[in-house]
């Protein structure tokens, strides 16, 4: 019995978003599955940015991949230290961060601003905020996202 998956083909350019959202069966699965190379396609290429990623090492696909849950956990502390825990970027790079995942605004509107109170688990953050927080610690460090919502993914 031959492989029945079905073939498909689609162009992503960065920075990109993509959104598979579909009822069971219709690949949501298998296209993450692809692009963490937890299992290899059988045929043709897998390029983002240009660079075919059946062709590179796990640990590079791996280390700029990141999936960002519908309810992200956030640690008790400051903006800064849910951003940069090891403190390894400058202000700027954090700042450029926020902007990227649409917080910088509300970032900036808040007194103590990257020094802003973040409750145990975010709680003092609406879930929207909590996503692009959490989102923000993999912009400067990863340049694709896997941003998952529930069932879906983009």
């Amino acid at each position: 019995m031959g492989d029945k998956r079905p073939s498909s083909s689609f162009k992503l350019a960065f920075p990109w978003q993509c959104r598979a959202q579909r009822l069971a069966g219709s690949m949501k699965s298998t296209l993450i599955q692809v692009f963490f190379r937890l299992v290899e396609p059988s045929g043709g290429k897998i390029i983002i940015n240009g660079i075919d990623i059946t062709t590179i090492g796990l640990h590079n696909i791996w280390s700029r991949f990141g999936v960002i849950p519908q309810e992200p956990v956030l640690f008790e502390g400051t903006v800064r230290s849910n951003i940069d825990p090891v403190g390894i970027y400058s202000d700027e790079e954090i700042w450029k961060s926020l902007e990227r995942c649409q917080l910088k605004d509300v970032v900036a509107a808040k007194p103590y601003k990257l020094n802003s109170l973040v409750a145990d688990d975010g709680n003092n953050w609406s879930v929207g905020q909590r996503q692009l927080l959490f989102g923000a610690s993999y912009v400067e460090a990863q340049p694709a996202l896997v941003h998952g919502r529930g069932h879906s993914f983009s």
